[in-house]
């Protein structure tokens, strides 16, 4: 059954935006431009921040989110939780099924789990809402790009698909928090 739903939301991920981005991709490219034009400097800015100031800073709220977001996925998709385990220099997600899940394993590295907290939480994406909603997101590509150095691991275990994956939703949750 998490095999099917798993498979079902990759086929659903990748299918879907062929379709989308074949049918109305000058639209999308307009949209994602016009979003980067007027968010794009506090997201380089926050991104910036991040990488010089903060990445040593919160090794454990680094690692926490990023198995947090684990977890969430994993409860998603129906797995059981055995452990979880944060420290500062590193954390795991125990689950009770032995097989790896692309969605699970991946969804650091794609799934923007504050900006989309914050979006949810202010509910209001006009002036600094919306200001606040792009550093959130600057920061968590900052974070990304942090542990991607760290976790190598976890993305070589999917190479071609996970990347594509990553890349792809990506710009789907990119064009959907600055939009």
């Amino acid at each position: 059954m998490r095999k099917l739903i798993t498979y079902g939301i990759i086929i659903s991920i990748f299918g879907g935006s062929t379709f989308i981005l074949t049918k109305n991709w000058k639209d999308i490219l307009i949209l994602f431009a016009e979003s980067l034009n007027q968010y794009g400097f506090f997201l380089a800015c926050s991104i910036a921040f991040y990488l010089l100031l903060l990445r040593n800073k919160f090794h454990f709220w680094e690692n926490f989110l990023h198995e947090f977001t684990h977890l969430v996925f994993a409860v998603l998709l129906l797995d059981k939780i055995r452990q979880f385990f944060v420290s500062e220099t590193s954390g795991e997600v125990v689950l009770n099924s032995s097989h790896k899940n692309l969605l699970i394993s991946l969804s650091p590295y794609f799934f923007p789990l504050i900006p989309l907290t914050a979006i949810l939480l202010l509910n209001n994406r006009t002036g600094f809402n919306t200001i606040f909603v792009a550093c959130t997101f600057g920061f968590y590509f900052g974070r990304n790009i942090n542990q991607t150095i760290r976790y190598k691991k976890e993305i070589t275990e999917f190479p071609l698909m996970g990347i594509l994956f990553i890349i792809l939703m990506n710009f789907w949750m990119a064009l959907f928090i600055l939009s």
